[in-house]
């Protein structure tokens, strides 16, 4: 950060620094959701609940894979909102810049330096259930984390596992546990030529607000995910080429429908394979033009009617800047297909779209945008999957050099294939983080949420207001 802007935050840091710890114990509510990020998720979290900057779960360093997210099921997933997940948080954004007064230090240990976070808060959300005549109720989060990176000179790898437990007040068949684990790592096998994988196993629970989801339970169903992905990148000179390959593999475990009936989740086992090749030329100072091709084979684990299995055909064409002043990231559209293999369900053409930028508006301002078009799978037993089109719009400001302020909105629709079915859900978030020291930080963030469904079933529709306050610790 340049010396006018630090300037700026020591003018007014020593008069404003104790108020705003005031104002973020008593101005937000005690108790006040990411899957929510429906996409995607206006900065929600588990249960619908607004999340704290401190707990979206993106990539740091883009020179690294991430698997948080895949593109077959994001929108089903509490814990993860697609547009949350893929931040790129750039050294140059306000929220990725470094801070040395504030960053945590680590713990050296041989060749690795760990970083272990303890968070809780208290959270009050005004329904649970994410049904039209909601229930509210408080709950308390414990969110534990430990993430070890390399110290090498060149190559690199992150290990990383997590906890999570909310426990409700009243609504206690809505506690739970997440964990997950996860390695990544990025290694240079020539000059300008790099090998990366990543391996993800998660346990979460299914955000009853998702778009997608459409089966009323006693419980948030179970879902267990693991993921693998390898990719290899090689450059010369003004052209690189890009291939990868992953695998997802979701398991559901069977619920009880609120009769207390066995509600049979199985339908939604299922396996998705995806190749992607993508090159580009230099045409600009950081600038990139692209194309890219992605094909993707949905498998289900059992036999349904109507038959579950796609496969998918997404082609992309944009630009994207590496690192440069004004913005960072990828804009790109094309063309997007998905056959199904019941022969009564037509083919799915439609257009593609895909970004995930950073623009810097000034040193202490960053705007981030974040859009996909993506076939996903989803809960309904007589319709295989949706179109599922997601967007979000962020802005992150530096108030003073420890405190973060951020306000996003996010929408997300879900076309029902074989079906007249929709559904749309439309967020708003503003919350803030303020860093007492490099340890321990404040946060607190409020939501708002909204699903329409335009079906026979109008109990699917509902809205929601969240919000939290927690404090966070860091070595």
């Amino acid at each position: 950060m340049s010396e006018s802007v630090i300037s700026k935050h020591a003018a007014r840091g020593a008069s404003v620094g104790s108020l705003v710890c005031i104002g973020l114990l008593h101005g937000v509510p005690a108790a006040a959701q990411s899957e929510v990020p429906a996409a995607t998720q206006s900065e929600v979290g588990e249960g619908g609940i607004a999340l704290p900057a401190d707990e979206r779960r993106s990539a740091v360093t883009s020179d690294l894979p991430t698997l948080r997210l895949s593109s077959g099921e994001t929108s089903t997933i509490v814990s993860e909102n697609p547009t949350d997940r893929d931040v790129r948080l750039t050294p140059q954004s306000v929220r990725g810049r470094s801070r040395p007064e504030y960053d945590p230090i680590g713990i050296n240990v041989g060749g690795f330096t760990l970083f272990p976070e303890l968070s809780g808060r208290a959270v009050y959300d005004s329904n649970v259930l994410a049904q039209s005549n909601g229930q509210s109720d408080l709950s308390s989060i414990v969110n534990g984390r430990l993430r070890g990176e390399t110290n090498w000179a060149v190559n690199r790898a992150v290990v990383e596992a997590g906890i999570r437990q909310q426990e409700y007040t009243d609504l206690s068949s809505e506690s739970g546990t997440e964990y997950d684990l996860q390695a990544s790592g990025n290694f240079e096998y020539t000059t300008g030529g790099t090998f990366s994988v990543s391996a993800l196993r998660e346990h979460r629970l299914v955000d009853r607000g998702a778009v997608g989801e459409v089966l009323r339970t006693q419980k948030p169903v179970r879902l267990d995910r693991s993921s693998a992905l390898a990719s290899t990148r090689l450059q010369r000179g003004l052209v690189y080429g890009e291939l990868s390959g992953r695998i997802d593999k979701y398991d559901y475990a069977d619920a009880r429908d609120p009769e207390g009936n066995l509600s049979n989740q199985q339908f939604r086992d299922a396996t998705r394979y995806q190749l992607s090749a993508a090159g580009g030329v230099r045409i600009g100072p950081e600038l990139y033009g692209f194309v890219s091709a992605e094909r993707a084979w949905r498998r289900a684990r059992l036999s349904s009617i109507p038959n579950r299995d796609t496969n998918e055909l997404q082609i992309l064409a944009g630009v994207r800047s590496e690192i440069s002043p004004l913005w960072s990231g990828s804009v790109a559209a094309g063309y997007l297909q998905a056959d199904f293999e019941d022969p009564a369900i037509d083919t799915r053409r439609s257009f593609a779209l895909n970004a995930n930028a950073e623009y810097y508006f000034t040193p202490l301002t960053t705007i981030s945008l974040e859009l996909d078009r993506s076939i996903q799978g989803i809960a309904s037993v007589t319709t295989p999957a949706a179109l599922v089109t997601s967007g979000r719009l962020s802005v992150d400001h530096e108030l003073l050099r420890n405190l973060i302020l951020s306000v996003s909105s996010s929408y997300e629709k879900a076309d029902f294939e074989a079906s007249d079915a929709t559904t749309d859900r439309f967020g708003l978030y503003a919350g803030a983080e303020y860093r007492l020291s490099r340890r321990i930080s404040i946060t607190g963030g409020a939501n708002y949420l909204t699903r329409n469904r335009e079906d026979v079933d109008s109990g699917l529709a509902f809205s929601r207001f969240s919000a939290n306050i927690g404090v966070n610790f860091r070595l």
